[in-house]
């Protein structure tokens, strides 16, 4: 009787450890996915970075002149101040 007892309570003991490490492999790999997300971000945004800043480097000391089509200023004449 006391040894049916001993093995009713090692199988649940092993049950729960079991359960345990099922459940930390679980977590082990939602956390890999959600952090395979985020450098995924990350690289998505560092290379859009590196496309701008070539951009940038590319138009350096180069000036462009743009027309605005609603022109909304008025060319007022020159006054001399004394």
């Amino acid at each position: 009787m006391l040894l049916l007892r001993i093995v009713g309570l090692f199988k649940t003991i092993l049950l729960l450890i079991a359960i345990f490490v099922i459940l930390r492999m679980i977590a082990r790999i939602l956390n890999g996915r959600k952090i395979a997300k985020a450098n995924k971000e990350t690289n998505k945004s560092k290379a859009q970075q590196n496309k701008e800043k070539v951009l940038s480097q590319r138009s350096t000391g180069r000036v462009n002149i743009e027309k605005n089509p609603r022109s909304d200023a008025e060319d007022v004449d020159f006054e001399e101040v004394k």
